[in-house]
């Protein structure tokens, strides 16, 4: 292991909060700075080096690893500045009070990395309508945290992207946190509900559309098709945006026992988008869900529906599940 010295040899003293560098690093968790500058920043060191890591070519690349007197003391910091040093990328030594004007988190570990965040794409209408493309489409979600476990949860699923309408920026660091690095690895795009209506206009045809609820009108989500290309729609913590209500999409609902009115955000879509993958990769075909509800049978590969002891939150919570109802700040899908 090297020593302090040896580690931090080369790279840049910043210790002024006043330093145009911590000013501008301080304001990324703006989104209007964000934009304005195209950065972000990747805070700890599991974040910055899921982000070091990552494929090349993505939306993403590294601009320079910032590390803390208190995170030098770290054992990922070693690992880190060698990574940001074989990429060619600027090393920064902060003082703890610079750090601290740099990170929001309450229990920072004094690792970040400020990443450029090219352009997203303007011809996305083409991306949904790709041979074999399968993207989430999440609208009105607001919450950072929700947001970034569903990219997280489409990036498990073998989805192509996620598009969200209306709500969270796919550059906030609180979004990057909550999706763990699925940012680095699946596009994330943002667009208004106006824009993405124009994009369904020149894909209506040659792609499927297919919204999730928790209304029992729709078709159960085992016994459907999900034929690629394929757009699934999730409404936000407020639920579906009225100017998305009458688009001609198919539904399909997540039958829910034991008195439970409504899932977490991130679990209703990991139920439907690991379905949608399944089916994809051909390995079963759709299940019988009237059969299997008369026998008390699961089909193969799909969990019997029992009233659940437990519920697990995106954040990793374990809580005993209430009697109706469900977090605010969760959001999901909701029995109507």
């Amino acid at each position: 292991m090297l020593s302090r010295e040896e580690l931090l040899r080369g790279t840049r003293r910043l210790a002024s909060r006043a330093n145009p560098k911590i000013r501008e690093w301080a304001s990324l968790h703006d989104r209007r700075i964000r934009k304005e500058l195209g950065q972000t920043l990747a805070e700890g060191a599991r974040l910055a080096g899921e982000a070091l890591s990552a494929p090349g070519g993505g939306r993403f690349r590294p601009m320079a690893l910032l590390l803390s007197d208190s995170g030098a003391e770290r054992p990922e910091a070693e690992r880190l500045f060698s990574l940001a040093r074989q990429s060619g990328i600027d090393c920064y030594s902060l003082s703890d009070d610079c750090q601290a004007r740099i990170s929001s988190l309450k229990n920072s570990d004094g690792l970040a990395l400020v990443l450029s965040a090219g352009p997203e794409p303007a011809d996305f209408a083409r991306l949904l309508a790709l041979a074999g493309a399968r993207w989430l489409i999440a609208a009105g979600v607001q919450d950072p945290g929700n947001a970034g476990a569903l990219a997280r949860t489409a990036l498990a699923a073998g989805f192509s992207g996620c598009l969200f309408l209306e709500g969270v920026d796919p550059l906030s660091p609180k979004f990057l946190r909550g999706g763990m690095g699925a940012s680095f690895r699946l596009p994330c795009l943002s667009r208004n509900i106006r824009e993405f209506l124009a994009a369904w206009e020149d894909v209506r045809g040659r792609a499927e559309l297919v919204q999730a609820s928790a209304n029992p009108a729709g078709g159960d989500y085992r016994s459907e098709k999900y034929p690629t290309p394929l757009l699934i729609l999730l409404g936000g913590e407020r639920g579906l945006p009225r100017e998305l209500a009458g688009l001609p999409a198919r539904t399909v609902h997540i039958p829910l026992a034991g008195g439970v009115e409504s899932l977490n955000l991130a679990v209703a879509a990991g139920i439907v988008l690991f379905e949608a993958n399944r089916r994809h990769a051909g390995d079963f075909p759709a299940a019988d869900a009237v059969s299997c509800r008369k026998s008390g049978v699961a089909p193969r590969g799909i969990l019997r529906e029992e009233p659940p002891a437990r519920t697990v939150s995106a954040r990793g919570e374990v809580n005993s599940p209430p009697a109706s109802g469900v977090n605010s700040g969760t959001g999901g899908l909701r029995n109507s």
